[in-house]
């Protein structure tokens, strides 16, 4: 009897352990989710500044021409 309570509260251990198992992978889906956002601002602000930069070479060569 008392290795089949035993089982019996091994296996309702193991249900608890795959449930916050699945819980745990929903917030790495998440996690990943949110990560992938991130990366795309942070590629979005990249472009930005490579905007910037080319509009400020622009802007010095014209001021050049002008000078001469």
């Amino acid at each position: 009897m008392r290795n089949a309570e035993c089982g019996m509260r091994n296996a309702e251990c193991g249900m608890r352990n795959a449930e916050c198992g699945m819980r745990n992978a929903e917030c790495g889906m998440r996690n990943a989710e949110c990560g992938m956002r991130n990366a795309e601002c942070g590629m979005r602000t990249v472009e930005s500044k490579m905007r910037n930069v080319e509009g400020l070479a622009t802007w010095d060569s014209n001021e050049l021409k002008d000078e001469t």
